[in-house]
């Protein structure tokens, strides 16, 4: 869906520099926002994805994207709190429906009438609910039909780690495990976070056991797992029940691990999920600014809506998106048949060769000199 805007070199860039640049890392969220709770460094990337599906959604005219793309950035660069980057987005969004639209002059009665309707078509008929899910699930809903009660999962070894720690008094996981249901959310910057913090129950045992949500985030097995034993040690479990735990949530987290983590979300249409109740009347009969409207129609309304019909392959579409944090990778080592050398990728990256070769190179250039004075000193 969003494949031919994110190949482009400029949007390329920016994801690089929201997953790099500390000053996006530090503008505010309104406590009453419904952008961002409980979300962390992360945010500032996911609501880039969410102006991308907006501007699919709602204009994807490729003559405009540029210049879109070019002005979300500079909100991004002006503005210091992200509930104000968010109402500036959709004001540009306003902007460019207009003139995609052929709409003059937005404030009159005819030209809003025009884009809340088209927002309203746009966004809600014809949007998306979100399922954020972990990207080791991608191979077994690719190409098939999707049925929420076949989805797969573990959770009969979870239920199992459920009820060993519930014999302390410890309760870390909110999730029934005799349901089988997919959740499904309008919010697409927490579908990216779901997706992230996927599986959701696993997330939760770990951070709710003490294990730091960045350790989880960054797929930091030695931190998760240290903190794991330190909570379970600090609760006197026995060594029998630690054991279980222990090997149980090994297998859950190698699972989730085997392939390169990202974005991974599941977009179905939302008359597929759930009936639209119709509220266009309330939008066109508001006396409240354009701007305002707008926001009311993009925010997010459904934290959990429960999937509960089987899905056609072809009835909802899957997007991969990079992830902000990247697993800190081992070192990849190769060691060579003739000489044994080893080399560490980790080091060796486009800028180490360089640095290490003119290392080399000022260490031979050194060398050379002082053999060249000691052969003077001895006459030679």
């Amino acid at each position: 869906m969003l494949d031919a805007y994110l190949k482009k070199k400029e949007v390329s860039l920016f994801i690089q520099e929201l997953r790099r640049n500390p000053k996006y890392l530090q503008k505010n969220v309104h406590q009453e926002s419904h952008y961002g709770q409980n979300i962390g460094d992360e945010l500032a990337l996911y609501l880039f994805y969410d102006s991308l599906i907006k501007y699919k959604m709602i204009i994807d005219d490729d003559s405009l994207f540029d210049e879109y793309v070019s002005q979300v950035e500079k909100i991004y660069r002006k503005i210091e709190d992200y509930d104000d980057v968010v109402r500036g987005i959709h004001k540009l969004l306003v902007n460019l429906a207009a003139s995609s639209l052929g709409i003059q002059d937005i404030e009159s009665g005819e030209g809003k009438k025009k884009i809340i309707q088209h927002f309203y078509q746009k966004y809600i008929l014809d949007g998306y609910f979100v399922h954020g899910f972990s990207t080791t699930y991608e191979e077994f809903m690719k190409g098939r039909n999707f049925i929420p009660e076949k989805y797969p999962n573990r959770y009969h070894k979870m239920f199992k780690v459920q009820q060993i720690i519930a014999h302390y008094k410890r309760f870390v996981m909110e999730k029934d495990f005799r349901v089988e249901q997919v959740d499904m959310t309008d919010d697409f910057i927490m579908g990216c976070h779901y997706s992230a913090s996927s599986p959701g129950y696993f997330y939760q045992l770990l951070t709710n056991c003490g294990v730091e949500k960045s350790a989880y985030l960054k797929q930091d097995h030695h931190a998760a797992m240290s903190s794991l034993k330190r909570f379970m040690n600090n609760r006197s479990m026995k060594s029998s029940d630690q054991k279980n735990i222990l090997k149980i949530v090994e297998e859950e987290w190698n699972f989730i691990s085997r392939v390169p983590r990202k974005i991974s979300l599941l977009l179905v249409k939302r008359n597929k999920v759930m009936e639209i109740p119709d509220r266009l009347n309330d939008y066109l009969s508001s006396d409240r600014d354009l701007y305002d409207i707008i926001d009311r129609i993009l925010c997010p309304r459904y934290a959990a809506i429960p999937l509960q019909r089987p899905l056609k392959y072809g009835e909802y579409q899957m997007i991969s998106l990079e992830d902000f944090y990247i697993a800190s990778k081992e070192k990849e080592v190769v060691s060579l048949k003739d000489n044994k050398q080893v080399h560490s990728y980790e080091l060796l990256n486009s800028y180490g060769i360089v640095s290490f070769c003119l290392i080399l190179g000022s260490l031979l250039i050194t060398l050379g000199v002082i053999i060249s004075i000691i052969m003077v000193l001895r006459g030679m």
